[in-house]
């Protein structure tokens, strides 16, 4: 079988994935809006008391946890996805 069609095959998202991508891009956009974060998507994904009283004070704040979690979500899809293979002559 021909290598590029078995990348192809094995490179599509499943729904929780893609959802998963879906989702860290949206908490992404909100984090960085040119206008500043945007507050209400951030709480949608973060829902929290405490958030709620810190971040309509702190928009900095918002904007970095928001990232934090943006990286973390990325990170771990990174380990429960991604093997290490090995190229190089000999191969």
């Amino acid at each position: 079988m021909h290598r590029n069609h078995l990348l192809s095959k094995h490179a599509k998202p499943s729904s929780e994935e893609a959802w998963i991508a879906q989702g860290t891009l949206e908490l992404y956009q909100a984090a960085v809006a040119p206008d500043g974060p945007e507050l209400d998507t951030i709480l949608e994904f973060l829902p929290d008391p405490h958030y709620e009283e810190v971040f309509p004070r702190n928009p900095r704040a918002a904007r970095e946890r928001a990232l934090d979690e943006v990286v973390t979500v990325v990170e771990s899809q990174l380990v429960n996805s991604c093997y290490p293979v090995v190229h190089g002559e000999g191969i």
